[in-house]
């Protein structure tokens, strides 16, 4: 799991990079208040300018589509309401659009000049999917980018997630900490998430399940943590979300579970407020006050938008006795044209036989492709380049569960496999 720095630095990030690009995507992907997820998750839904969103609107991921210009995020800074810098951010992308650099600074207030706080690098495949971040912090005494953590995510042959592993930088190497699984309905719904974290064994750690409406849209998300001493699965907290007649979401209600008394405690509140285009032009961030049984407004964000529907100013207000103007952040765009980016349509790949017991072959493969083998601990056991149907022996193999990746020019998939 990652350190409260980091939850703290996703939270920065966010309020950075909230209205990057205007892209839609009609998947949804759902993300939790407690901003445990990885910051790419955290940048989600540009088009309503949400940090915590259930619509899977990624400005790290561009739409793979011809004749396209779209709109870049190229700096983001953030004042006081008298004019005094706060932080800063930039931004550089690819050929593609997708968002491969990101440095964060803070205002030196004795100098008067910027430092360097954090950084990231991101990759993607063809298809425009994330599949690796590595995160740095800036050494003051050195000088320098040191390793923080990462992560590396792989897909599927729809294109949906499927496998994350983080890591994170232990005694100058990176070090195994955590696993995440992705499952979906036959909807291509999200349906349940399993985390598992590392000791030098893999552990049991939380998951999440989803629950849909008619409409495929999440009306309620719920955690689960794993209880050691009942070696079972119990409560920690759920999201219940509710959306107007378009199809926005309109409030999102965060609840911690109550073990003593068995009942759910409502914790904190988003509230989403949008024009008469199906703008997000606000949002309200309230916690519960069990004493007189309400939410209580804590921060408020107000969106100013230029005539390219892109943000040009973040308001943010805190509350006292009444809302008050706290901080303003400045967005700057560039345009860019990303014609002459071709669709790609997703390989259909088939691994067989599944279960096994001496070999496996893997069909739908339209160019040479990078096979690995990886087993149930992260251990990687088996890499090479292989062709459409070859034979790849397992004899030498216990009996067990394990994992395939598949990476070539179009595609990054990673598949189950069980060895019998």
């Amino acid at each position: 799991m990652k350190s409260f720095y980091t939850c703290c630095f996703y939270l920065l990030i966010a309020f950075s990079t909230v209205a990057a690009q205007n892209l839609t995507n009609n998947k949804p992907q759902y993300i939790s208040n407690t901003f445990t997820s990885t910051r790419n998750e955290i940048f989600k839904d540009l088009n309503n300018s949400k940090i915590s969103s259930i619509t899977d609107t990624n400005p790290m991921k561009v739409s793979l589509q011809s004749n396209k210009t779209s709109y870049l995020l190229d700096s983001v800074i953030t004042t006081t309401v008298d004019g005094i810098n706060s932080n800063k951010s930039r931004f550089n992308y690819d050929s593609k659009g997708n968002r491969i650099l990101g440095e964060y600074y803070s205002w030196d207030k004795t100098n008067n000049y910027w430092i360097y706080t954090n950084k990231f690098e991101d990759t993607f495949d063809s298809l425009g999917n994330n599949t690796l971040d590595i995160n740095y912090e800036w050494n003051k005494t050195n000088n320098n980018w040191v390793n923080a953590f990462k992560w590396e995510s792989s897909y599927d042959s729809i294109n949906n997630k499927n496998l994350e592993f983080y890591y994170d930088w232990i005694n100058n190497a990176w070090t195994l900490s955590q696993r995440i699984e992705y499952f979906y309905d036959n909807d291509g719904n999200k349906s349940n998430v399993f985390k598992y974290f590392y000791s030098q064994i893999m552990n049991n750690e939380s998951k999440d399940v989803y629950t849909y409406d008619n409409n495929g849209k999440a009306t309620k998300y719920t955690n689960y943590h794993w209880d050691k001493t009942f070696q079972s699965w119990s409560y920690s907290f759920k999201n219940e979300f509710k959306y107007n007649t378009e199809g926005n979401l309109t409030m999102e209600t965060h609840y911690s579970w109550n073990n003593y008394d068995s009942i759910w405690i409502a914790g904190s509140q988003y509230e989403y407020f949008f024009d008469n285009n199906g703008n997000n032009n606000s949002w309200v961030y309230s916690n519960w006050d069990n004493s007189n049984n309400v939410f209580v407004g804590i921060n408020k964000y107000e969106y100013i938008r230029d005539n390219n529907g892109n943000i040009s100013q973040l308001l943010s207000y805190k509350f006292s006795t009444e809302w008050y103007l706290n901080k303003i952040g400045n967005y700057y765009f560039s345009t860019k044209d990303l014609t002459g980016i071709k669709n790609v349509t997703s390989m259909h790949i088939s691994i067989s036989p599944n279960p096994t017991t001496n070999e496996i072959r893997i069909n739908g493969l339209n160019e040479q492709t990078k096979f690995s083998l990886i087993d149930y601990n992260g251990k990687l056991l088996m890499t090479r380049d292989i062709e459409d149907n070859e034979s790849i022996k397992l004899n030498s193999l216990s009996k067990g569960i394990y994992l395939v990746r598949l990476i070539n020019s179009e595609v990054s998939y990673v598949s189950k496999i069980i060895k019998e």
